[in-house]
């Protein structure tokens, strides 16, 4: 008890460690993604304009959770350094240099604090992992399985349209079709358009849903599958409205539609499904406080 109690005394002065050894590391290494983290908190919608909405979102959310949790974090924290977790936190020192920006960064700051803290850094790390996941997925599918990828929604998009009598010829991942006024125009979906970062961000959201209300794998494995195909249908939904845009009004409004048709679909389709998923958990919760009133 007096252990314990000690150690609970030593947390300023071991938080006061943590933020000297943070700002040391951002200062002298990290002063790119430093600078990449102060600009987006500056212009937000940059983030947006780049593109990168799903990294820096979830990176958002990953920080909203880390002060849900803070109170766990906090109990760990308490306990002191661990062996086992030191290890851990140097590993994250000597791999974060090979990591992607601001990534490597926030991993050598998990690495400190793992150094420093012990299990408090077991949701952090996590968070970490569900925000890295996010990230390299896109990246990862473009680099080495962007063809079948971009394919899954470009065959299903051209079989759909043909059913509807849409004249439309489809070569490979290029989909060749006549505007309502006669103009030929040819579309590409590539492996981007065919929603990676959307996917990934769509497991980032379940895991942060999961770790915060979670469900028996009974229940959590179907509801990760509708979550799934439902992803990949609005995918599919978002590139026949690109298609039947730019058909009935042309290129230019087509390019219109793809720089925000995503954000809107998504956002409706996930907003949806975590109604869905709550109801779910709040189905289960009931079920679980009913058995022992029943027993």
């Amino acid at each position: 008890m007096q252990g314990a109690l000690a150690r609970g005394r030593g947390l300023p002065g071991r938080l006061l460690l943590f933020a000297v050894l943070s700002a040391a590391l951002a200062g002298l290494w990290y002063g790119t993604s430093l600078q990449a983290m102060a600009a987006v908190a500056r212009a937000p919608w940059s983030a947006a304009e780049e593109g990168l909405v799903h990294r820096w979102g979830v990176l958002g959310l990953c920080l909203v959770w880390l002060w849900l949790k803070r109170r766990v974090i906090g109990a760990g924290m308490r306990a002191g350094p661990h062996r086992g977790y030191a290890a851990f936190g140097l590993a994250c020192l000597l791999t974060s240099p090979l990591w992607f920006s601001p990534g490597d960064l926030l991993l050598a700051m998990v690495g400190v604090f793992a150094l420093v803290f012990g299990r408090g850094a077991a949701v952090p790390a996590l968070l970490l992992g569900i925000y890295s996941f996010a990230v390299v997925l896109p990246v990862a599918v473009e680099q080495y399985a962007a063809e079948p990828y971009a394919g899954i929604v470009a065959a299903p998009a051209a079989l759909v349209l043909d059913s509807l009598g849409y004249a439309l010829v489809r070569d490979g991942l290029e989909l060749r079709f006549a505007t309502a006024s006669g103009e030929a125009l040819r579309v590409s979906v590539t492996a981007a358009c065919a929603g990676p970062a959307t996917m990934g961000l769509f497991l980032a959201l379940f895991a942060l849903m999961l770790l915060d209300r979670p469900l028996p794998a009974a229940l959590a494995v179907p509801v990760f599958l509708v979550g799934v195909v439902g992803t990949w249908c609005q995918t599919l939904v978002r590139t026949l409205v690109l298609v039947l845009t730019g058909h009935y009004f042309g290129l230019a409004a087509l390019w219109s539609a793809h720089e925000v048709s995503g954000y809107l679909l998504f956002s409706a389709w996930y907003a949806a499904f975590a109604v869905f998923y709550l109801h779910q958990a709040q189905r289960e919760h009931r079920s679980a406080v009913a058995l022992p009133a029943r027993a």
